[in-house]
């Protein structure tokens, strides 16, 4: 399968790409963005949140290679909330955060495979854990085999061009104190897979591929590099040059209904119990998922948000963003209660979220 998400720095020569690096990392950064909104806004807009917060009702999410057990913080934070949402986690050790789990399996996945009790999952996320399999056959085809049909796969690991950034010991020869920047900087790393490889391992385990892109935020890329230096915090200030130069590519695949099947969860999932929770402004919680727009200010019929689907759906929300842009909420205008500032510049920029790349 032919495929492969550029950005603009993949084509560089080697050389001329350390150099934009180190000039990137090193440059004069005026800090614009309050720490806790810039967290809040990438953690909302993210491909692998959105893919969370969009799992069915009551789904089981199976976080494969959950480290420290981070995701699991996605299902209270930031603003939408999904209690329903049922998570269990694969480590090789017990995270930090697993108390957040509903289960977890302590194991190498490499030599055994997850069981919980031969449980079908509604969705499998699977962030930085590809890269170190010497075969990732093996986790493709898992995903097929323990997906329900329906349900989905996030997969997001670095793309071939980390290969070509500055060592990590260049970084900080620079006074940069980062984590991983050149994909060989982690000893457990093994391959920056093609994408093309990865999305045909799929296919021949039986999904489709539903989505494919780069993490790529670059207007906003600055801001955790500020806050890094700041306090010299290495995680921000890695994610900074991975959000710059589209250090990560991601891959989101479904299984597909048998033929003639009936969806049987179609009527639960049209009349959910419990819709998830929008939190506006400060302390206020109202109920009813994307119906978040219309509280905004109110847009044309014809260009509605459904609120019967409790979700942040990005295809709907970048419509009404292309359709709409003189009646959209004023970049960084927000600070009443009914327009949350946390939300700022999210519509309008939402509409180059799409099948080929995140670019914000």
């Amino acid at each position: 399968m032919p495929i492969d998400i550029g950005a603009p720095y993949d084509n560089l020569p080697v050389a001329e790409l350390k150099d934009r690096v180190l000039a990137f990392v090193t440059n004069p950064v005026e800090d614009r963005w309050d720490r806790a909104l810039l967290g809040q806004y990438v953690n909302t807009v993210s491909p692998r949140s959105v893919f969370l917060r969009n799992a069915c009702v009551d789904a089981h999410v199976l976080d494969l290679g959950a480290g420290d057990g981070s995701l699991a913080i996605f299902k209270s934070w930031p603003f939408i909330t999904r209690p329903d949402i049922r998570m269990h986690a694969v480590s090789l050790e017990v995270g930090e955060r697993f108390d957040l789990y509903d289960d977890y399996e302590i194991a190498n996945f490499e030599q055994t495979s997850p069981e919980f009790g031969g449980m079908l999952f509604d969705s499998i996320i699977c962030t930085h854990f590809i890269e170190h399999l010497s075969n990732p056959a093996r986790a493709l085809q898992f995903f097929g085999a323990r997906l329900k049909p329906g349900g989905g796969v996030y997969l997001e690991w670095p793309h071939p061009v980390s290969k070509n950034m500055p060592s990590l010991k260049a970084l900080q020869e620079c006074g940069v104190n980062v984590m991983t920047i050149n994909f060989f900087d982690d000893g457990t790393h093994i391959e920056a897979w093609p994408m093309a490889e990865i999305a045909e391992g799929l296919q021949a385990a039986g999904l489709q591929i539903n989505t494919a892109g780069r993490v790529w935020f670059d207007f906003l890329a600055d801001q955790p590099m500020a806050h890094g230096r700041t306090d010299n915090n290495a995680a921000d200030l890695t994610y900074a040059v991975w959000y710059k130069f589209a250090w990560a590519q991601y891959l989101i695949a479904t299984k597909p209904y048998p033929a003639g099947a009936i969806r049987a969860s179609a009527i639960t999932h049209a009349r959910p119990r419990k819709l998830p929770e929008v939190r506006r402004g400060v302390g206020k919680v109202c109920r009813g998922g994307a119906s978040f727009l219309s509280r905004w200010q109110r847009p044309s019929a014809k260009a509605h948000c459904n609120v019967s689907r409790p979700m942040f759906d990005i295809g709907r929300v970048s419509s009404y963003a292309s359709t709409n842009r003189a009646s959209l909420p004023a970049i960084f205008a927000a600070t009443s209660d009914d327009c949350p500032s946390s939300f700022q510049t999210a519509l309008p920029l939402t509409a180059a979220m799409q099948l080929d790349r995140i670019r914000l």
